[in-house]
């Protein structure tokens, strides 16, 4: 068993599940569907988590009008006139939301493109899984303590 594991296994274990749990929706945003799907499954261990998939920035930010995200993943090129960071923009400016960028390769100047985000990790594709799940927990707690909420909630 690794670091990752004996985490994983603290937060899910230390979980209560409750009838009064709050809904969470999880942002997914990008166009490779292999990953979409393998976060789709990830997300399903996940107990009262939506997961809302797009491929076009556009479409999260219209979706985003109905229903708040309790959490984005999204790759940093999409379909459609924005990029993942101007839809992180745009989203961001109604609500703090934690973000989780996926990349293709890690590239140092992406640092000083999302100073203005809330992003919380990022990871470089292909991931491993169990290290997102990780990371999609620690990205609820990351943000400021009056607006704290758990997947598991």
């Amino acid at each position: 068993m690794n670091y990752y594991d004996i985490l994983w296994s603290f937060f899910f274990l230390s979980r209560i599940e409750s009838n009064d749990m709050k809904q969470n929706t999880l942002f997914v945003i990008g166009q490779d569907m292999a990953t979409l799907e393998e976060i789709r499954e990830i997300a399903y261990y996940f107990p009262h988590t939506q997961v809302e998939a797009f491929a076009k920035g556009e479409e999260a930010i219209q979706f985003s009008r109905k229903t708040k995200p309790s959490l984005i993943i999204s790759e940093l090129i999409l379909e459609g006139s924005l990029d993942g960071i101007q839809t992180i923009h745009h989203l961001s400016k109604r609500r703090e939301v934690p973000v989780i960028f996926l990349i293709s390769s890690y590239e140092p100047q992406l640092l000083s493109l999302t100073r203005t985000t809330q992003i919380v990790n990022y990871f470089v594709k292909p991931f491993k899984p169990r290290e997102l799940e990780f990371a999609m927990e620690m990205a609820l707690w990351s943000v400021p303590t009056s607006k704290k909420r758990s997947l598991f909630e």
